[in-house]
């Protein structure tokens, strides 16, 4: 049996056509979870397809989250270098994927673990037209629901971008005119959280700032993830309910 996985997906605008003639390629070792995979990326037309070549045999549980991520990372590298090469606006989706048994299955970035944090924003809930009225009224919430959207997209971007989501709430927390370093205090005040809380967060997003993007393993990605929805989740609750501190009963202080 073939030990190689593909993963397909698209270059939106599709109407682009993107096409790269060379197919980048190259050897990945992941130390993580010990094995190495030789990767190589189609783009034809906008159509992606990254075939990942395992050297041992392929196994789901070890190989698939891992070449899934390093597929994302390099498909988007390749697109966002032509888009700037060609001053245009381009994404990547990868939703589908090919195991070594020649059956195509779709992809959907879901994870029931954060969709439990969100109980605010679930689409048929009683409160996601609250919910809504607190993003329209203010153009930061956009952002911020961006910035974990990515997130949750692309796993790399956890770090920064779940880091980015939890500025932006802490500036929301601020009255207008008032130092915004008064935001800190009123985050963890208003929400129930500690500083140790948010440090997770704050730590592993300075990097990102600042241009630099190191590796973060992935437990403590799916930790970061957590604690950003619980926070905007929080957020929300205190907005819906008037603008006032969320009381212990129902959210009890979060951290050490």
């Amino acid at each position: 049996m073939s030990n190689t996985l593909r993963f397909i997906g698209r270059v939106i605008p599709e109407v682009s056509r993107l096409t790269i003639p060379n197919h980048p390629s190259f050897r990945w070792q992941d130390d993580e979870n010990g094995f190495v995979m030789h990767i190589s990326v189609r783009i034809v037309e906008s159509e992606i397809t990254v075939s990942c070549d395992f050297v041992e045999p392929y196994e789901r549980a070890k190989h698939f989250v891992s070449a899934h991520m390093r597929a994302m990372d390099i498909s988007m590298a390749a697109v966002n270098l032509a888009a700037f090469g060609m001053g245009m606006g381009a994404s990547v989706v990868i939703d589908a994927y090919v195991e070594p048994d020649g059956i195509e299955r779709g992809i959907i970035f879901r994870d029931r673990k954060l969709e439990a944090l969100a109980k605010v924003a679930d689409p048929a809930g009683a409160t996601f037209d609250k919910a809504l009225d607190v993003v329209y009224d203010d153009i930061r919430m956009f952002n911020v629901l961006h910035d974990l959207s990515r997130a949750n997209s692309v796993p790399s971007a956890v770090p920064g971008s779940c880091g980015s989501a939890v500025e932006a709430i802490r500036a929301l927390l601020v009255p207008k005119g008032a130092d915004r370093k008064e935001g800190w205090p009123l985050l963890r005040n208003n929400l129930n959280v500690t500083e140790g809380f948010l440090k997770l967060v704050t730590d592993h997003a300075a990097p990102a700032r600042h241009g630099e993007h190191p590796y973060v393993d992935g437990k403590t990605t799916e930790e970061i993830a957590h604690r950003a929805w619980t926070l905007l989740n929080r957020y929300f609750e205190f907005r819906i309910r008037g603008s006032k501190p969320l009381p212990e009963s129902e959210f009890p202080v979060l951290g050490v």
